[in-house]
């Protein structure tokens, strides 16, 4: 618990000294612009659709497919506290990330490969990489016994997150420091929901449940569901890369 609080401080210094930062933009625009220089001359068709594939994992829509599907499995083992504890990280970072673009109304970058609505600081994607996809890495671990697939998953799951914050650079909708504060705004509040669950589970019961073939084959189904829809979102919901 206490090394929670430590890296929860650290992370709070850390953010308030890179949103006190980004009140001057122009302090951080030649790292931005040569970030988003770099990535532009590295752009290609068959990368750009890589690209956008990813980044629409961050997309609202996408984020209610696989939110829906994680809520319904959580449900069904009666993990109310792992539940609240992860809308909590999810929700807490939106909010969060609403707030700060409504104050900064920092611009998105030009020459983006597609239009944006919102304001560019701080990245949305990049926070939620964290406080969604990552956090769901933390509660399986929470659940796994296996240090071999623990650690598959975390560099999965890391993976993932640094991917979709790269997509954000590289589709130019977003600077560099958009994506790290997003990050670190993610990170605040993964940690905190990972601190409460923590609290909860060392006062109350928060046992592991073991499943039986079935109750898997039923979570893979869900999974495999979730899956299909977000594919059908990616081919049918308008959201096409430029050629």
């Amino acid at each position: 618990m206490k090394r929670c609080a430590l890296i929860l401080v650290i992370s709070v210094a850390l953010l308030g000294s890179y949103v006190y930062g980004a009140g001057v933009f122009e302090y951080f625009s030649d790292i931005d612009t040569t970030f988003a220089d770099r990535f532009s001359n590295y752009r290609s068709e068959n990368l750009t659709t890589l690209f956008f594939w990813i980044t629409l994992l961050g997309k609202p829509q996408s984020l209610a497919i696989f939110g829906v599907a994680v809520t319904i499995v959580l449900l069904r083992y009666r993990k109310f506290a792992e539940l609240i504890a992860f809308y909590i990280s999810f929700l807490g970072s939106s909010l969060t990330v609403y707030s700060l673009k409504t104050i900064f109304e920092r611009a998105r970058p030009e020459g983006a490969l597609y239009l944006e609505r919102s304001y560019s600081f701080p990245s949305a994607h990049a926070a939620v990489a964290i406080s969604f996809y990552l956090f769901l890495v933390y509660l399986c671990i929470r659940e796994s016994q296996n240090r071999i697939f623990n650690i598959s998953l975390a560099i999965g799951g890391v993976t993932l997150a640094l991917l979709i914050g790269i997509s954000r650079i590289y589709l130019g909708v977003h600077y560099l420091s958009d994506v790290v504060v997003g990050y670190i705004v993610g990170l605040i509040c993964a940690l905190s929901a990972a601190a409460l669950l923590k609290r909860y589970c060392s006062t109350y019961s928060c046992p592991l449940q073991q499943s039986s073939s079935k109750s898997i084959f039923i979570d893979f189904f869900i999974a495999v569901f979730a899956v299909l829809l977000f594919l059908l979102y990616g081919f049918f919901g308008g959201f096409i890369p430029p050629k």
